[in-house]
């Protein structure tokens, strides 16, 4: 997929992947990028063909975190964008290694209303803005250990985004010149 936002630096992505700019993902897309970051490369992608659906992440056998904790059942989906459970730990993480939280109740956008910073060693120099504090928590944690471009495979995208991946929306592009 040639897409003329994306850096000319950039090979091309594997076969059915797509490459995707970290503070952009969402979704089942964001839910594989945060388990690669995690090496969890063992993650499925269900392979259902629902026209108009976007695929979701699974693991099979059950998935154990280096302690030995089950952070997702054989089968179940794996989804820290939108449960706490799974994501809980990966916050309090990226805390523990320096990241910089915030929220802002006065933010208009719902997209920003909560932000993650990396800390000063990391190699991404972004803040990561979310909807709710998962969704920035896991695109700093991508980017960090991933890069600010990863190639996601393509069915894990929603329709409307599978042509448009890595084009910037102005309010996008605004607001990373305010905040970097």
């Amino acid at each position: 997929m040639a897409d003329a936002a994306v850096p000319a630096h950039l090979s091309a992505p594997p076969s059915g992947m797509v490459w995707a700019q970290a503070r952009e993902l969402s979704g089942s897309a964001l839910d594989w990028a945060a388990a690669q970051s995690l090496g969890y490369v063992d993650v499925q992608v269900t392979g259902f063909d629902e026209p108009g659906e976007a695929e979701e992440c699974f693991f099979r056998p059950a998935k154990l975190d280096a302690r030995g904790r089950e952070v997702c059942g054989s089968g179940m989906r794996w989804n820290p964008s939108g449960n706490w459970a799974q994501c809980g730990d990966i916050v309090q993480h990226l805390v523990a290694q320096g990241c910089a939280v915030s929220s802002d109740p006065q933010e208009t956008d719902p997209q920003y209303k909560f932000c993650v910073a990396p800390p000063l060693r990391a190699r991404s120099p972004h803040h990561y803005y979310g909807a709710t504090l998962p969704e920035a928590g896991l695109r700093c944690l991508a980017a960090v250990r991933l890069g600010v471009w990863i190639a996601v495979p393509q069915a894990l995208l929603p329709i409307n985004q599978k042509q448009a991946v890595g084009d910037k929306p102005a309010a996008s592009a605004s607001r990373e010149r305010e905040h970097g």
